[in-house]
């Protein structure tokens, strides 16, 4: 288990003593994808499904919750009927665009 030691700040004297600190987890902190695959609407501008992939594209469909699997089926299903082509972009591409992180 990873843990880390954060004093508390308020706490100056009894964080010198040990009173003040605190063990926290890191474990248990997943890391955000660093890519995700976007499909924006080719009707309502803004609006769009992503999903969590690596750098080519691929998305691991098991990892994904069962209604983020049938969005992402629709969504290729779709694709030149209600959405664009996928778009691989980063973590922050993807909220800047506005997209719907599944």
């Amino acid at each position: 288990m990873n843990t880390a030691t954060i004093a508390s700040p308020t706490l100056s004297a009894a964080a010198n003593s040990g009173l003040g600190t605190v063990k926290a987890d890191t474990a248990a902190v997943p890391a955000a994808p660093a890519f995700h695959v976007r499909y924006a609407s080719l009707f309502c501008p803004g609006r769009a499904l992503a999903f969590p992939c690596d750098a080519t594209g691929w998305v691991d469909l098991q990892a994904l919750p069962g209604h983020a699997r049938d969005n992402y089926r629709i969504a290729r299903a779709l694709v030149g009927r209600d959405y664009s082509e996928q778009l691989v972009c980063g973590p922050i591409a993807a909220a800047v665009q506005g997209a719907r992180v599944m």
